[in-house]
């Protein structure tokens, strides 16, 4: 089953299609403008070999291998299992292979990829296939070559291979192998019932001619039949399930290669009874719980600048009819969001979202009672987009014609309850509001936002960046033809459209109107479309015969998301997954099955260097590097000659005058490492970010002001903030869940979604909200530092039904004065108490609860003296969870350093020693003080005739140098001059009054500038010894 609720995330993935012109498509489909094209330097090693000796002209060993060809060759274990992207990667290995003419390759990569796309329809799953014999160095080359680190029939002339002859003889040093696999267009299917085709110019070959027959197996238990060519094939099931098919490819030869793919039946969308085909007839009391409805486009304007782009099916409905219902009586509209199914795999019917989706999206979030009241009560009717990607206009009057069909044909007077999930949030209420305007009769009574992005969504711009870097990269094939090179994709597109297709995921219409930030092929910034389409969403307004009601998935405390590195992978390894594939398991997508990915492994002596940082956006205008990443593939040939070549390359920085939404609250997207294979698990960081921010599911402000951070960091709440938002109602998860996935269902949403449906108007104004326990409206207020005679004290928390108040340590030094469970909490210090309380506050009501904590000091310093070897004398805490500053030692005058012998004093919590001169240290809060009397022997550091020590430049202002002071001096006073002359190098440390180290340096200078003034200390070191340690005053 899909992760649906993670599929509106697809604005992430690579291109749908990668294009090219003259020879990189022999359709004639241009390559983009922005295509980055590298060389192919591995070439190189094999440019003086003798082409036309290379059987087939194909030698893997010069290819850029994009997976182990040796793995498909007509054996089938485990590690064998095919898919559509592994054909692919075969395809794309044997093209980079080519050395000659030998092999003519019919057709391109790209169209490879359009024309198996384009013979996928729905409920029609194509085959796509491949017999090709191709050439490596022999075993013999290879074991001699890796054994004695020299080579074996061949020569080297320090940049390249040559051929060997010997005696005039030419030396073979190649052996011949075969490559077989069969894949279908797409790996699972919605249904028991569909069709396969396998049609002829979809299985490619430079054999052809000894191919006797191909046969199949859809399940173990079946037998072998014959597979045609251009034939529709039906496949029935009995049940839900992982099938494995298996081919088997016999030559003229007798010989007999197999191959084999696994397959999934994840739903039963067969027992929807399509009520609008022409053979279906009802008679008498033949009612069905399930059945579906197709519903086509209906006339209107053809001027219209969102003319539909379908010519058929505009959406299907899916209905489950409550128990008892023989006809529609209750209708409950659930409008889908985006979806691309009709782009990923056109043969899967109602795409990557359905209705057993969202069923079971209530079980996934444990909201049983949700779900029994929906399906027990509620004829649930949900709407499937035909083209779930297209403008949210269109889809919006694709729902205006299935409401106006639930309202022809429902029984009783029950109004419509319309639910829009993310996308289909905007759609229902552009819809509704359309039929308002023109006068038509939507029968609804309640609409419901469902995390939908009224003031836009949100997707990474280093994400944007780095998707556009891998969608741009091609590498040439190393054979020049006449007309010129095939060009490959640097990384196998996790899926594709058909021929006409638009190039990215996120420059489709719907994904184009709904990204606050969209990020062009060419790493431009674009809003217009975004723009506009908000300009209209303003003008359009909300529906005004309904009630209107949000679900945001963001935390009503407007807590920011926990941001670290969105993405981080840094490794080289042999053993190494296919980036696509391991990119679309990270954002949530299981195109190929995970097992399938681990399989898509390079051959031993490849492997690729990848090296990607993703960084979120936290702060504005921080023009920090969003997106760094690289590809190299690596290689080394016959085991000791090593070559590489860069297949992608690029990095992107912060623009400014962005906010950065990536930290705001929100429903949010986790990138799936939990769904990664545990051994890679460690190699990969990912992590969640904001998605839908709240203010946006809750249309603050109506969409008629530009937004500040402000707004996207406070919390809401249905009570204090309904002003700001034009919904009659809203809720937000509460205040200890943080933010929530992305159109998940919690217990509180449920509950409000089933206010909602009351008849009782009493639930349906009952607010659910907790913000009364957000942490700034919960912090505990009161002195921080408290003396024994400072009498009783008054600590006071915020409101809630029910409180607590508790000492985590501490209460030993206080005498109680009120009860425990109020907002306010009074304690007076004992008679010489001393050390540290620490309070907690517990706050909660019904739904929701929250807890917050204070550290009070009581009574004078509790503190000590340390030295750190030479270099600095300090002050620290004897009580480990109270800082100097949690003592109210918070100014730099409550440490003074006394020279008893001058009566100088320094101030700050470190000093550098002074060797053998008495000191006394004072330690004050507000309640008293602390002393220590004591002098400091340090062991002089050894002789270098002379002392050394730190000396101002005269010259420039905050330059110091050192210098070796009261030299002695040898006879003459050149031996001075002679050592300093000499100049050593000295380690040099200066810390700060805090004892923080500023400056760590190797030199004989160093210079204070640009640092505030005060105290520093500084300790010189040569040859690991300390031999100067000195105090600076900066003024």
């Amino acid at each position: 089953m899909k992760n649906n609720k993670l599929h509106i995330l697809t604005f992430f993935l690579v291109s749908i299609m990668s294009y090219s012109q003259n020879i990189y498509s022999n359709q004639g489909l241009p390559l983009p403008a922005n295509a980055e094209i590298k060389e192919n330097t591995l070439q190189n090693k094999f440019k003086d070999l003798d082409k036309s000796k290379i059987p087939h002209g194909l030698l893997l060993d010069a290819a850029v291998e994009f997976i182990d060809l040796k793995k498909y060759n007509g054996t089938i274990p485990d590690s064998s299992y095919t898919s559509p992207k592994i054909l692919q990667n075969i395809y794309n290995t044997l093209v980079m292979s080519r050395l000659s003419n030998a092999t003519i390759f019919e057709k391109t990569p790209m169209d490879f990829v359009a024309d198996w796309k384009n013979e996928e329809k729905l409920h029609l799953i194509p085959l796509a296939g491949m017999y090709y014999q191709y050439a490596q160095f022999s075993e013999e080359v290879q074991n001699y070559a890796k054994n004695n680190g020299s080579l074996y029939k061949l020569d080297f002339n320090g940049t390249s291979l040559k051929d060997k002859y010997i005696n005039g003889v030419w030396q073979n040093p190649y052996e011949e192998q075969s490559v077989f696999a069969i894949a279908p267009a797409c790996l699972s299917s919605h249904n028991l019932h569909f069709n396969i085709l396998f049609p002829k110019d979809l299985f490619l070959s430079n054999q052809m001619d000894e191919v006797h027959k191909i046969e199949y197996r859809l399940a173990d238990n079946r037998p072998y039949k014959v597979l045609p060519y251009d034939d529709y094939i039906p496949v029935d099931y009995d049940e839900l399930g992982t099938y494995r098919w298996t081919f088997k490819l016999t030559l003229k030869s007798g010989e007999v290669l197999y191959t084999h793919t696994q397959f999934t039946v994840d739903g039963d969308l067969d027992k929807y009874v399509d009520i609008t085909r022409s053979s279906y007839h009802r008679s008498g009391d033949d009612f069905s719980e399930y059945e579906k409805v197709k519903i086509k486009e209906y006339t209107y304007s053809p001027n219209s600048p969102w003319y539909p782009t379908l010519s058929a099916t505009l959406a299907t409905l899916y209905i489950k009819k409550a128990p008892g219902h023989q006809k529609i009586q209750k209708p409950f509209i659930v409008a889908e969001g985006f979806d691309l199914g009709h782009i990923i795999h056109p043969s899967e019917e109602a795409g990557e979202n359905t209705i057993k989706g969202f069923l079971n999206t209530l079980v996934y979030d444990n909201n049983y009672t949700l779900k029994n009241y929906l399906t027990n009560n509620y004829d649930i009717i949900y709407v499937d987009w035909a083209k779930g990607t297209d403008f949210i206009q269109n889809n919006a009057k694709a729902l205006k014609a299935a409401i106006h069909w639930v309202n022809n044909n429902k029984v009783g007077n029950e109004k419509n309850v319309v639910l829009g999930q993310s996308m289909g949030g905007l759609v229902a209420r552009y819809a509704l509001k359309d039929m308002e305007d023109n006068g038509e009769d939507h029968d609804t009574k309640l609409y419901i936002s469902h995390d939908s992005p009224h003031l836009g969504a949100n997707i990474p711009l280093g994400m944007q960046y780095m998707m556009n870097n891998l969608t741009r990269a091609y590498i040439k094939a190393p054979y020049t033809s006449i007309v010129g090179n095939y060009i490959v994709p640097a990384v196998s597109k996790d899926y594709w459209g058909s021929v006409g297709e638009i190039l990215t995921i996120t420059s489709t219409p719907a994904a184009r109107q709904m990204l606050i930030n969209y990020v062009d092929i060419g790493d431009n910034i674009n809003n217009s479309i975004h723009n506009a389409w908000q300009n209209e969403l303003n003008a359009k307004g909300f529906p005004q015969q309904t009630r209107n009601v949000a679900i945001s998935n963001g935390s009503e405390c407007g807590t920011d998301q926990n941001l670290q590195n969105l993405l981080n992978v840094n490794m080289e390894v042999n053993k190494q997954y296919l980036f696509s594939d391991l990119l679309g398991v990270m954002l949530g997508f299981d195109f190929d099955d995970v097992g399938t990915v681990l399989l898509g492994i390079l051959p031993g002596t490849s492997w690729c260097d990848f090296n990607f940082t993703v960084k979120p956006m936290t702060h504005l205008n921080s023009n920090k590097k969003l997106y760094d990443g690289s590809i190299v593939y690596k290689k080394e040939i016959l085991w000791f000659l090593p070559a590489q070549s860069t297949l992608v390359e690029g990095s992107a920085y912060q623009p400014s005058g962005i906010l950065p939404y990536d930290k705001y609250g929100g429903g949010k997207h986790d990138l799936a490492e939990s769904q990664l294979p545990e051994d890679f698990q460690d190699e990969v960081e990912v992590n969640q970010f904001g998605f839908i921010p709240t203010p946006s599911a809750l249309c603050i402000h109506g969409g008629t002001q530009t937004l500040t951070e402000d707004d996207y960091q406070r919390s809401y709440s249905p009570e204090d903030d309904a002003a700001l938002s034009p919904f009659d109602n809203f809720v937000v998860e509460k205040v200890n869940v943080d933010n929530q996935h992305h159109i998940s269902f919690s217990d509180r949403n449920g509950r409000f979604i089933m206010n909602q449906l009351s008849n009782n108007s009493n639930l349906q104004n009952k607010t659910i909200t907790s913000t009364n326990l957000c942490g700034d409206k919960i912090k505990i207020g009161g002195e921080s530092i408290i003396c024994d005679d400072s009498g009783e004290m008054l600590y006071t928390t915020g409101f809630a039904p029910y409180i607590q108040w508790s000492f985590l340590e501490g209460a030993n030094l206080v005498d109680i004065n009120s009860p425990n469970n109020a907002s306010q909490f009074s304690f007076t210090p004992k008679n010489g108490a001393n050390g540290l309380i620490r309070l907690k506050v517990k706050l909660w009501d019904q739904d929701a609860s929250n807890t917050t904590f204070k550290k009070v000091w009581v009574g004078k310093p509790k503190v000590r003296k340390k030295n750190e070897g030479n270099l600095q004398l300090y002050i620290e805490s004897k009580v480990d969870d109270a800082t100097l500053q949690e003592q109210g030692i918070d100014a730099i005058e409550s440490i003074a350093w006394k020279r008893l012998d001058t009566g100088q004093i320094m101030y700050g919590p470190a000093i550098a020693p002074l060797n053998n001169i008495p000191m006394e240290v004072t330690i004050t809060n507000k309640c008293g003080e602390k002393k220590f009397t004591f002098t400091f022997f340090n062991t002089p550091p050894p002789s270098d005739c002379g002392n050394v020590g730190v000396v101002g430049n005269s010259l420039i202002p905050n330059q110091y140098q050192i210098e070796i002071i009261n030299p002695c001096l040898f006879g003459n006073g050149n031996n001075l001059f002679a050592r300093n002359a000499q100049q050593p190098t000295y380690q040099i440390t200066v810390a700060n009054a805090m004892g923080v180290i500023v400056i760590s340096t190797t030199g004989t200078t160093f210079s204070l500038e640009g640092l505030p003034t005060g105290n520093y200390f500084v300790q010189v070191m040569k040859d690991n010894e300390i031999v100067a340690s000195q105090t600076l005053v900066k003024q």
